[in-house]
């Protein structure tokens, strides 16, 4: 029974993509085209990810890397004195679509992939069941989540809870621990 209850867990998690998906690119991004790309972030998305090909480019300050994509204090991104730019580059490589950050010298920052469920590990899913008792109201709506690697190659799971027009992101590690809770803005706020 209880794995019958941690499988309906798992394939329940998410039925919700399209606004965790919309939360990636937040609004404080330009969107911009490969010419306005830097090279060295070309360069090195064709290194680290070869066979795949960039499909949206965006340019970011540094404050919106630092709030939407750092996860921990480990993976902070840029301090506040920062001036140049950050890139999220939306990439595909056959049916895999995934989201890096690089910063304008081509250093990868964090990449995030759309997974099923399924991968979570078991003391991921068993510590999404505290989200219910702890955040009273909010539904895990997704069947898919994130995998976030960062630039620490720590990696993270991120899944989305909604209470009625609230819509949060909770980011776990490995071990299941819940290490950020973030609000998602949408573009009606």
């Amino acid at each position: 029974m209880k794995q019958y209850l941690l499988l309906v867990l798992s394939i329940a998690i998410c039925s919700y993509v399209a606004g965790q998906e919309d939360a990636l690119v937040v609004k404080e991004t330009t969107k911009i085209n490969r010419q306005l790309t830097p090279k060295p972030v070309i360069d090195s998305l064709n290194k680290i990810f070869p066979r795949s090909v960039a499909i949206e480019y965006y340019s970011m300050p540094p404050y919106v890397a630092k709030n939407a994509w750092a996860i921990a204090d480990v993976d902070s991104l840029v301090s506040y004195r920062d001036t140049t730019s950050y890139y999220l580059l939306v990439i595909k490589r056959g049916d895999l679509k995934f989201y890096s950050v690089f910063s304008a010298t081509g250093q990868l920052i964090m990449t995030k992939k759309k997974e099923t469920a399924a991968i979570l590990p078991v003391m991921v899913q068993q510590s999404m069941q505290d989200i219910r008792r702890d955040y009273p109201g909010y539904k895990v709506r997704s069947s898919s989540c994130y995998t976030n690697e960062s630039q620490s190659r720590q990696l993270y799971y991120e899944v989305v809870a909604e209470r009625g027009a609230n819509m949060q992101r909770f980011f776990y590690d490995v071990g299941g621990t819940l290490v950020k809770i973030d609000v998602v803005r949408r573009d009606n706020d």
